[in-house]
């Protein structure tokens, strides 16, 4: 014999089911207002997450502005506008091929910040997918139907576009901009083998080991510029001791 409270249940599964092919349903106002604060709390992480980038890329267009990179620098600029203006406009391909072969720095950054902004837009996509799961509940509690229908489809939709968006939002977090290592006299970019160390956004290795000694005798110190989560650091590391070692990411 089924118990009542199973057989409600039952029931209101398949009236539930039934509300979904019949597609008219009015949106709750706790839905409503739900997603507005969805909305908004992106809005103010993206826009955050947007200014930091801008003063990255102000001071990298000041940096190529001083070594003489005059197309550069009008590069940098360009992309600094472009933001200011609308920053979910991307360049056209063309565009960004130009941007990427002149300037490798700029396209590193502008790696971290999409990736960033993916991560972050991801990580409040599945928190809000939680909030649903739990207005679903509450409205299948109060046997509203056409609330928890309203609701369940949202929930659907967002899980949608977590699924379509997760595979760029884990890109690389940690980015390496630019990398000397030697001492005042001599000094050699290590950037890209820097860079072919990252393993899961972590970067630890032993210094003297992984770059060598590029000026024997002399005390040696690493330089790196870096990029996480949209975020610019730049850290010296001693050199050139068989136990010298780096460790960047969390």
């Amino acid at each position: 014999m089924i118990k009542f409270p199973l057989l409600a249940t039952m029931v209101f599964t398949i009236c539930l089911q039934i509300s979904a092919q019949d597609g008219n349903v009015i949106e709750p106002k706790e839905l409503s207002e739900l997603r507005e604060s969805w909305l908004a709390a992106k809005e103010r992480e993206s826009l955050s997450i947007m200014e930091e980038h801008l003063k990255v890329l102000a001071s990298l267009r000041d940096q190529v502005t001083e070594r003489g990179q005059l197309d550069d620098a009008v590069l940098v600029r360009e992309e600094i506008k472009r933001l200011a203006q609308d920053p979910k406009i991307l360049p056209p391909d063309s565009a960004t091929e130009d941007t990427v072969s002149g300037l490798p720095e700029l396209q590193r950054l502008t790696r971290s910040y999409e990736t960033s902004t993916a991560s972050i837009e991801n990580e409040m996509d599945r928190k809000y997918v939680q909030e649903l799961g739990a207005m679903i509940r509450r409205f299948e509690i109060s046997r509203n139907l056409d609330a928890a229908f309203a609701t369940q489809r949202e929930q659907e939709k967002i899980k949608t576009r977590i699924a379509n968006a997760f595979p760029f939002a884990v890109s690389a977090r940690l980015v390496i901009i630019e990398a000397s290592y030697g001492n005042k006299k001599t000094r050699v970019a290590v950037d890209e083998e820097l860079t072919a160390l990252i393993k899961n956004d972590r970067l630890s290795f032993n210094i003297l080991q992984e770059l060598g000694d590029p000026a024997p005798g002399n005390g040696k110190f690493l330089i790196v510029r870096y990029a996480y989560d949209g975020k610019e650091y730049t850290e010296r590391f001693p050199g050139g001791d068989k136990r010298a070692s780096l460790r960047l990411g969390k």
